[in-house]
């Protein structure tokens, strides 16, 4: 056998020391959430580095000196939780994060499909009651956040079709891999949503650009990429157009009467994966994502400002925000007990922030049926007027918003200095809670819409990375979500909600974030 030299196979190709250091912060990065044989993939997708795995494990370990430990380890030494470095850790968005090339047919699925059709709650409710769709609601709205999207579509479906008059906010887009007709569902929840807008015609609106954008997400025959992605070239030339501002060529967002809601939300999530999708390839004619994000965003607010509002930069309009946050403060300031069932592991921030979630869920729910507008009138410690206009304000329900809020407070937690790791889980959200509380409304909503299109309400697509869609996978372990779908279903009276096969359930996402973008949440 060949003797090794500096840690290379003989037929390794030697890379530069200053080739290395360039890329030293991603390549840890991903190591901790990927095996060198994994990493070796990605780099090569990603960065045209093409480092063998027995190199990146020389480097990164006997170089640079990193070791990744498992949760607990005596092993592990003490300061920073991720290598013997001072840099900080990567960000928690991509902790639990798998990139990998692994076939369709040995992705476990999603499994148990719930029986919706007659939407079974309590024993005493009829299949059809308000109160019963209401919970079956309040759920779809916390598994997104438990990862479980899958379920989640399922119970969305169920309900439109039991009422399809009502309206449903597409902040979760889920299908399943070849399970045509749900996505036909999604297309039709669409157009009925925009149907108001269409009774005289195509009338330009955030409404029928919502369903174009939606049917090219979901595209699903001949050539999906280059249809899919041809359909958003033909949306962006009607909506986006140039101009000139204070001198200079800039890409300007046509105004369109909005869907409803102060901030569409659920738009802005879509049209960023639309601008992520066409930016990633269209190199040749990139279009200019922030700018036309902040034109969407000045847009929304402006249409419910008057003069002196705007002269004054006022976000009073979209409260909800700042007012959820505060309310979590006084939850958490209490130190509230976290029921065993719930607890999550020690130094697992994914399962810890599943706990803080259902920890603040509850007192959002009170005793009786989550009537949002039960809730919103409800007395507590703190005010509870968010719940009340966070779908007015935000195009998303009360539940969907603590999530969000929740994921944020658990991201800046683990950037607090003096937080100790010894502290109660909800003592050290509180940290992260305070921390948020002194940033500025506009940093706080900044910090929301990346949180939201980085974490809660990533869109579910079809796996079919041929269809050119930037995909994220990732892995959860259905053993760590089992006991929070089962808490959240429970406490809702709901008992007989199907769970999940053992075993580890790979979900993919849309990636949201791209390089135009900072993470500021997990």
């Amino acid at each position: 056998m060949a003797k090794f030299v500096n840690g290379h196979r003989p037929s390794a190709p030697r890379i530069s020391d200053d080739r290395w250091e360039s890329l030293k912060g991603i390549l840890l990065e991903k190591s901790q959430i990927m095996t060198f044989g994994e990493l070796e993939i990605y780099m090569g997708r990603e960065y045209n580095f093409f480092a063998k795995k027995r190199q990146l494990g020389h480097r990164i370990r006997g170089v640079w000196g990193f070791r990744k430990y498992k949760q607990g380890s005596s092993r592990r030494p003490p300061g920073d939780p991720v290598s013997r470095n001072q840099s900080p850790p990567p960000p928690a968005a991509v902790r639990e994060r798998l990139v990998r090339d692994v076939p369709k047919t040995k992705l476990p699925p999603m499994l148990a499909t719930p029986a919706l059709a007659a939407l079974p709650g309590s024993s005493s409710s009829q299949p059809d009651s308000e109160d019963v769709k209401t919970r079956y609601l309040c759920l779809a709205d916390i598994l997104v956040a438990f990862r479980d999207s899958h379920h989640a579509f399922d119970i969305n479906v169920a309900l439109w079709k039991a009422s399809p008059s009502s309206s449903h906010t597409l902040a979760c887009i889920g299908t399943a891999q070849h399970e045509t007709q749900l996505i036909m569902d999604t297309r039709e929840m669409a157009r009925r949503d925009a149907e108001p807008f269409l009774m005289d015609g195509r009338s330009p609106s955030w409404a029928t650009t919502f369903m174009d954008l939606l049917n090219a997400h979901t595209y699903v025959w001949g050539t999906g990429k280059e249809n899919g992605l041809g359909q958003i070239a033909r949306i962006f030339s009607d909506i986006i157009g140039d101009g000139v501002v204070d001198g200079r060529e800039q890409d300007c967002l046509v105004e369109l009467a909005p869907r409803g809601p102060h901030l569409d939300v659920p738009a802005y999530t879509l049209l960023r994966a639309a601008l992520e999708w066409y930016n990633s390839e269209s190199q040749d004619d990139r279009i200019d994502a922030p700018s036309v994000l902040g034109q969407f965003i000045a847009q929304h607010l402006s249409a419910r400002r008057g003069p002196e509002q705007m002269e004054a930069g006022s976000n009073h309009d979209i409260n909800c925000l700042p007012l959820c946050l505060e309310w979590c403060r006084v939850i958490l300031g209490s130190n509230p007990d976290i029921l065993p069932e719930i607890r999550g592991t020690d130094g697992d921030i994914v399962t810890e922030t599943f706990a803080v979630l259902c920890l603040l869920w509850r007192p959002l729910l009170g005793n009786g049926p989550p009537s949002y507008r039960a809730v919103a009138h409800r007395n507590t410690t703190a005010s509870l007027n968010w719940a009340s206009t966070a779908e007015q304000q935000l195009g998303i329900r009360p539940t969907q918003l603590l999530c969000t809020v929740v994921c944020m407070i658990m991201a800046a937690a683990i950037q607090q200095q003096n937080v100790h790791a010894r502290q109660s889980l909800p003592e050290r959200a509180l940290a992260g809670a305070n921390a948020l509380s002194a940033l500025g409304l506009e940093a706080l909503l900044h910090r929301f819409l990346n949180q939201t299109c980085a974490d809660n309400w990533r869109l579910k697509l079809q796996t079919d990375a041929e269809r050119g869609f930037p995909i994220w996978r990732y892995s959860v372990d259905a053993q760590n979500m089992e006991p929070f779908r089962r808490f959240a279903a429970e406490s809702l009276g709901i008992y007989d909600f199907p769970t999940l096969e053992n075993g580890s359930c790979v979900l993919d996402e849309l990636a949201l974030a791209g390089p135009e973008f900072s993470e500021d949440g997990f």
